[in-house]
């Protein structure tokens, strides 16, 4: 799946961008572009992407992380005791059919 000729045959054949940049450079990813180039777009804007946090509850858990950053540095709990309770938010969060138990 991730061979530079199968990512080139998925992506040509789904629309979606090609898993690796290496799967441009093949024949089939060269002649699919050239017949249509709008192909092309979302691979060239990867260029000006940036990394971002993206988890299940987005919203709740980069809130939680920020105030307990912000306890931290504030002297309301350590380091230790915010990661402590991040924890314990985050699981709420991300888990929350366990989190009931």
């Amino acid at each position: 799946m991730t061979a530079s000729e199968q990512a080139a045959l998925f992506s040509s054949s789904s629309g979606y961008v090609g898993v690796r940049k290496s799967a441009y450079d093949t024949d089939a990813m060269k002649k699919y572009t050239a017949d249509f180039p709008q192909a092309l777009v979302a691979r060239d804007q990867l260029g000006y992407a940036f990394r971002e946090l993206s988890t299940h509850n987005h919203g709740k858990v980069s809130t939680a992380i920020t105030n307990q950053i912000q306890a931290a540095l504030a002297g309301e709990i350590d380091a230790a005791g915010a990661l402590k309770r991040l924890k314990q938010k985050q699981n709420r969060h991300l888990l929350p059919s366990i989190s009931k138990l």
